[in-house]
């Protein structure tokens, strides 16, 4: 008995994850690498897509899953990022989780001396 309701729900809910790639550099909007940045550890963020039969949206969008993680953390571009997909199926339907994992950097406000004009940080 244990055996057929392991095989059962065994076949109804799969799981699988995927290594879409690996990034040296990345963001979906423009900066300038020769301000200063300041290295903030490790961030990671996801896009989500539903599906029933069919997708509801467009699933290979790992550009979304980038601009929701620098949005999240509040940075402006990440390095050494892995990105990788999950499908859930749940029978009929399920999900497909893109999630990015990387190093984030974030740019440094420079101040400087009103009078003088030099840099104070």
């Amino acid at each position: 008995m244990k055996f057929k309701a392991l095989l059962f729900f065994s076949a109804i809910f799969i799981s699988c994850t995927t290594n879409l790639g690996t990034l040296s550099i990345a963001s979906t909007e423009d900066f300038d690498l020769k301000s200063e940045y300041i290295n903030i550890g490790i961030v990671s963020g996801k896009y989500q897509v539903p599906w029933f039969v069919i997708p509801l949206r467009d699933i290979r969008r790992f550009d979304k899953a980038i601009k929701s993680t620098i949005e999240e953390n509040s940075i402006s571009y990440i390095t050494d990022l892995k990105i990788d997909e999950t499908y859930v199926w749940l029978y009929l339907g399920g999900i497909v989780t893109i999630k990015v994992e990387g190093i984030g950097w974030r740019k440094i406000e420079s101040k400087y001396n009103p009078s003088t004009g030099d840099k104070i940080n």
